[in-house]
């Protein structure tokens, strides 16, 4: 069962994940934490480059990964690594080589083959999976997380990534594998905006129903540790008197 976290907005959203990231930053031992893209991380980025968490935080403790990326260079506008290094990372205390990113610049097969061994390298190995301390994830209006998108995915692949592709644009992409990400000591999907309120409501007021069967969203979880759903009010607005 996910832990439904509901904030009056998105400031206050975001100012909690600093603090669980400033927490975590706190302890003795690397962290090793996968992003998400989208306009949702954005927020949460340029909020914590503008605001006292970009000193506070112990940025050598945190290593970063990426959920997904599209196959494109790291200057383009769609890189999900190219946006958080223009928004956050030149502007903190981030080592290069704490930041982990996907070449979607090179060829997929052999970029799946390359991040497939970095992460055996340099993750704890649980389940003969790569284990993250902290996977954070969006969800598309159509049910779909990371690059795994509904009705193509694999629930029990063992490979740790996977190369996806856009079921509209037929863009390629690299993606965690679903096992991977149900390996994750914690699990936190993040929405926000009213036009998240209605997959938020099937994947949340109704996880088991035929409808949600082949979403992503609704099937993929932490399977021992702690998955979660942090929502502002307007994504949460259809939620009333429908979860369960």
């Amino acid at each position: 069962m996910a832990d439904i976290k509901v904030f009056d907005n998105v400031l206050c959203l975001v100012t909690a994940l600093s603090d669980e990231l400033q927490t975590l930053s706190e302890g003795k031992r690397t962290v090793h934490i996968a992003l998400s893209g989208g306009s949702t991380p954005m927020r949460w980025f340029e909020f914590l480059a503008a605001t006292a968490f970009r000193e506070s935080i112990h940025w050598p403790h945190l290593h970063f990964w990426w959920g997904d990326e599209r196959c494109v260079s790291p200057q383009s506008d769609e890189s999900n690594y190219g946006v958080a290094k223009r928004l956050l990372f030149e502007k903190v205390d981030l080592a290069a080589g704490n930041i982990h990113r996907i070449r979607g610049e090179e060829d997929p097969a052999q970029e799946r083959l390359r991040l497939s061994n970095e992460l055996l390298d340099r993750l704890p190995l649980v389940n003969g999976l790569p284990q993250f301390d902290w996977v954070i994830l969006g969800v598309g209006e159509d049910g779909h997380t990371a690059s795994l998108f509904p009705n193509e995915y694999k629930l029990d692949a063992s490979d740790a990534v996977v190369v996806a592709h856009h079921p509209q644009s037929s863009q390629v992409r690299l993606s965690l594998s679903a096992g991977v990400i149900g390996n994750a000591r914690r699990v936190t999907y993040l929405a926000m905006g009213a036009s998240k309120s209605a997959i938020v409501r099937q994947v949340l007021g109704a996880p088991d129903s035929p409808e949600s069967e082949g979403l992503p969203a609704a099937r993929i979880r932490s399977l021992e540790g702690e998955t979660q759903w942090w929502l502002d009010a307007e994504s949460a607005g259809q939620l009333k008197g429908g979860l369960r």
